[in-house]
């Protein structure tokens, strides 16, 4: 997974994504990615980190909309 290392629970948020990680979500598109996004796969990532990466690629989640059961949380 192209950005498997910026979302991972397990590991520390590098300072940005790589841009292959952004290419992969310009590409796609975070509302494909979100609508495939289970528990099992909400347990091996972290959904913040997939809010941050989604906003640094230029493709942020709009504040209040779902990313599989996660609610992006809005501007504070």
């Amino acid at each position: 997974m192209a950005c498997g290392d910026s979302i991972d629970k397990e590991l520390p948020s590098p300072p940005k994504p790589l841009d292959g990680c952004c290419t992969a979500v310009r590409i796609i598109g975070m509302k494909c990615v979100c609508e495939v996004i289970n528990k099992i796969i909400e347990s091996a990532i972290d959904m913040q980190k997939l809010v941050n990466v989604a906003s640094a690629c230029g493709r942020p989640l709009a504040p209040h909309s779902q990313c599989g059961s996660y609610l992006v949380p809005g501007v504070a």
